[in-house]
């Protein structure tokens, strides 16, 4: 039994590793979208090969919608999925950067 869960929990950090590496290519596809569609804006604007720039447009070159949100629950399938494996749990923990004094200082002042 802990041999089947381990291999699973191996094999959530491999799924976990390939999600990385394809929100890296969604990343660099949505960055190259982006700028690609303010080239082909300015490329009409100033006259210059506007037909193609103009079917490239209403192809539907440009940024992915909704990259920010699907990179965000990529994220978060990719910490879950590498905890797993290292048998620990995802912890989220407050940092600040005030003295100890004035943060308990704080803390206090900001009640239950």
């Amino acid at each position: 039994m802990h041999r089947f869960f381990l291999n699973m929990s191996r094999g959530f950090a491999y799924l976990g590793g390939l999600m990385l590496v394809a929100l890296i290519l969604l990343t660099c596809v949505s960055v190259l979208g982006r700028k690609l569609n303010d080239t082909l804006h300015g490329m009409v604007s100033d006259g210059i090969l506007v037909g193609p720039a103009r079917w490239l447009l209403d192809a539907g070159i440009g940024a992915i919608n909704g990259d920010f949100e699907l990179i965000e629950a990529g994220i978060a399938f990719s910490i879950f999925a590498f905890c797993h494996c290292a048998r620990s749990a995802a912890a989220m923990r407050r940092r600040t950067f005030l003295p100890p004094n004035c943060h308990q200082a704080l803390i206090a002042c900001s009640g239950p």
